[in-house]
């Protein structure tokens, strides 16, 4: 198979105190924080910044369901 190259931590492990430099220190891998609301837009009128960043960490699952199609595996 392909090597590893990146890898990407979410939900509430990645708010670990320092667990990305901990992990990338022993496994020399490029560790980095999922953002799964990066491209999403957002309506602050309905949601407030101060609740999407109370989410953010938690949110992977939900967008990665949300964006599946009928007939995904």
């Amino acid at each position: 198979g392909l090597p590893v190259q990146q890898c990407l931590v979410t939900g509430g492990a990645s708010r670990t105190t320092g667990l990305i430099n901990h992990l990338g220190q022993h496994t020399k891998l490029h560790y980095e924080i999922l953002d799964p609301l990066r491209n999403v837009k957002i309506n602050d009128k309905n949601l407030s910044n101060e609740f999407v960043s109370e989410i953010r960490d938690y949110a992977a699952i939900s967008v990665g369901l949300g964006l599946r199609a009928v007939g995904d595996v």
